[in-house]
This record gives structure tokens, C-alpha cells and sequence, in this order.
């Protein structure tokens, strides 16, 4: 989603920044580091085939800026919207005061269907629509940007010291070839006994989407997933067979 607001003829880098702040709260785990961490190590090879380098640092928002600005003149920061808890909100919001007292122009794209600052619920619909038709990006490359060699090392360092740490957990695998294909099999198959058994512990495993981890940490979009399911149920109505009714229902279920 971010790639549609970045111009591509304009020196761009891309940070992630791993935040004690977030990191120590109670409902962070190293589970939840792990897919982070393959996440990022898969995403840094996708943005260097579009001339992107992508910086990752242990730091706090604040003193990442302030230390990248002394290097260059920052004209805009683009970031995705998170929807997650109290800490990261305050965090959100102290990052809004301090990137305009920088005199920094700040966007934040937004999270596919939470829709921020509505004052009642009238014209959810209408805006949650709008984002879920608007274009899915295209890849194209970017101007190349020849600097941070040091912060990419740097970065290299921190991926591995992290996947070390984590390397005996167990989770989903990441990133958005494998969110793709989970997908996928969801609406070719899984998705047949979805309304029946998302409430059983152990059938729940193979009929829900397992999308989620991939949703929260953005390798694949609630967009992306809204768009091929309504293209799937369009393919299945050119065959209404009892089987393919049968699907099309599940998914109007998966929708709502």
C-alpha cells in the first residue's frame, strides 16, 4: 500500500525500527519477533529488486529521525497506520507532534478496514468501499540511492542476532508468497466448512483462513484478500454446481 504514495524518482529508503516500548509490553512475545524478523529478512530482498534498501535499527522513533537527519535533509515520511494498543497509539501520537515540530510532512496509510477519527459510524461503509476498490500497486523501481552502507551492515547484524534468538520457536511461515498460497487454498478448498467449524478448536485449524498473522503485520492486504475473493466467486458462479454454491456461501460467511 505504501508503494503508492512514494515518488519514485525521489531518493527513498525504507526503515523498520524494533522499539523496546513495544517490544516489553505484555502481549508482545518472541513469537510474535520471529515473524517479524523472516518477515523483514524476505522484504529486504523484494525492495533491493526495486533499488529500495531497507534499514532496520533498534531504536526509538525520535533518535532514529534525529540521527538519520544530521546525514540528509528528510522531506516527507511515509508509514503504514497501525491498529494495535495503547502503547503503540501513544507512541503514534508522539511521533505526530515531533515530526511537525521538525517541520516534517507525515503520512500514514491507512490499515484496511479501521477507519480513524469518525465521529460516528454513517459513512463507514462508503470509505471501507472506496479502499477496498482503489488499485492494488504494480512494482516498479525506484532512483537508486547509493548510501547507509553502514546502517545496511548494521542491519544485517541485528536480522541475525534476532533470528538466532528465535530460530527455536515454532509459528506460521511469513511473507506474502505463503500468505498468497494460504490464501488461496482457502478458496479453492478450506474454505467449504468454514461457518461450521471456525468454532472447533482443532477442524477451526484447517477451515479458517489462517490469514491473520500476515494481515496484522501487513504481507498481505485485507484489499488484496477482498479483491480475489470476489473475483473467485465470480469464477464459481460460471458453474453453479451444489459444490461451488456451497463455496460461494462460505465466502459471503468469511466476508462478513
Amino acid at each position: 500500500e505504501v508503494f503508492n504514495y512514494l515518488d519514485r524518482d525521489t531518493e527513498t529508503i525504507w526503515f523498520y525500527l524494533i522499539e523496546d516500548e513495544i517490544v516489553r509490553q505484555r502481549d508482545f512475545s518472541y513469537f510474535h519477533l520471529k515473524f517479524i524478523i523472516e518477515s523483514l529478512i524476505i522484504l529486504e530482498k523484494n525492495l533491493k529488486k526495486l533499488n529500495i534498501k531497507l534499514i532496520i535499527k533498534k531504536s526509538n522513533f525520535e533518535d532514529f529521525i534525529i540521527n538519520i537527519e544530521k546525514k540528509f535533509n528528510i522531506k516527507k515520511i511515509v508509514s503504514t497506520q497501525e491498529t494495535w494498543n495503547i502503547a503503540s497509539y501513544k507512541r503514534d501520537l508522539r511521533v505526530i507532534s515531533f515530526l511537525k515540530n521538525e517541520s516534517i510532512d507525515f503520512l500514514e496509510v491507512e490499515n484496511n478496514w479501521v477507519v480513524r477519527w469518525l465521529k460516528n459510524r454513517d459513512n463507514w461503509t462508503k470509505i471501507w468501499n472506496k479502499r477496498m476498490w482503489s488499485d492494488i500497486f504494480l512494482e516498479k523501481k525506484f532512483k537508486k540511492f547509493n548510501n547507509f552502507e553502514k546502517e545496511l551492515i548494521q542491519s544485517k547484524i541485528i536480522l541475525e542476532k534476532y533470528k538466532e534468538k528465535t530460530k527455536h520457536l515454532k509459528t506460521q511461515e511469513w511473507w506474502e508468497d505463503n500468505a498468497i498460497k494460504i490464501l488461496e487454498t482457502f478458496l479453492d478448498n478450506r474454505c467449504k466448512n468454514y461457518s461450521y467449524n471456525i468454532w472447533k478448536p482443532y477442524e477451526s485449524e484447517h477451515s479458517c483462513s489462517r490469514l491473520s498473522p500476515y494481515i496484522t503485520y501487513w504481507n498481505i492486504s485485507i484489499k488484496y484478500i477482498y479483491q480475489k475473493s470476489i473475483k473467485k466467486i465470480l469464477e464459481l458462479k460460471t458453474d453453479l454446481d451444489e459444490n461451488n454454491l456451497k463455496k460461494i456461501k462460505q465466502i459471503n460467511f468469511f466476508f462478513s
